[in-house]
């Protein structure tokens, strides 16, 4: 609630003073999460967070089990069972990732592991999306 006391003017009328309720309540218990919905086709997927920057202030510290510790989202997904590859510079596969965008999710969360359970190291990274609806290259970069 705001409350304005708002004196008269000289030689003007004296008002009572007047209250306003604000229709906004804040809160800060809430986080705000990225969400996008599955694509009807293939060719717009995204990297979030591009740069990944493992330093960041808003970034959390590791905890085991916690899927929103350290990672990156795939977004824009197709919706369809698509599979996500990651490559390094160099083409060597790092990880591959299963989605399945049929039921309208299109975003897939990496922990930043590599298929050998080992943290992946800073650099430039390509990624290829395949399903169905069509194929797509991209890249992102991770800084640690």
């Amino acid at each position: 609630m705001t409350t304005l006391q708002l004196g008269p003017p000289a030689g003007a009328l004296a008002l009572p003073p007047v209250e306003y309720d604000s229709p906004f309540v804040a809160s800060f218990d809430d986080r705000v999460v990225p969400h996008a919905a599955a694509r009807a086709s293939a060719g717009g997927a995204w990297v979030v967070p591009n740069p990944y920057r493992a330093r960041a202030p808003w970034e959390r510290q590791a905890v085991a089990g916690d899927p929103f510790t350290r990672h990156v989202d795939f977004m824009g997904l197709p919706k369809a069972r698509c599979r996500i590859r990651i490559y390094t510079l160099a083409g060597d596969l790092v990880q591959t990732l299963d989605h399945d965008g049929s039921r309208g999710d299109g975003e897939e969360p990496w922990d930043l592991i590599s298929r050998n359970g080992q943290d992946v190291q800073s650099g430039v990274y390509l990624f290829s999306v395949e399903s169905a609806l069509g194929h797509q290259v991209g890249r992102f970069v991770l800084l640690r």
